[in-house]
């Protein structure tokens, strides 16, 4: 599989992760996350600004104290996970001119 092929695969994943409604805490979401990390880490090296954006993406929300409404922790990941995805589709489509 190439480098085009593996970033669309990644980002259909991120289809499926939106569709179950995929939680930051989910098996499913930790395997994208780290597959998706050792693709920019190798596509574009450690120190990269790709797997650094990336990386600073935020899918889960920090709660303190009060009441917590759980679907606000799912809304979070579906907005990080969409922030993703049209970052991943910019790379594809770099991937594609060159």
């Amino acid at each position: 599989m190439n480098d085009y092929q593996k970033m669309h695969e990644l980002i259909n994943e991120v289809n499926y992760l939106i569709h179950i409604r995929g939680a930051y805490s989910s098996t499913e979401f930790n395997t994208w996350y780290y597959e998706v990390e050792q693709f920019l880490t190798e596509k574009y090296g450690e120190n990269s600004f790709e797997l650094q954006n990336f990386r600073d993406k935020i899918y889960y929300m920090y709660v303190s104290v009060g009441e917590i409404d759980y679907s606000d922790f799912d809304k979070m990941c579906i907005v990080g996970l969409i922030e993703t995805k049209n970052i991943l589709i910019d790379y594809l489509q770099k991937m594609q001119d060159y």
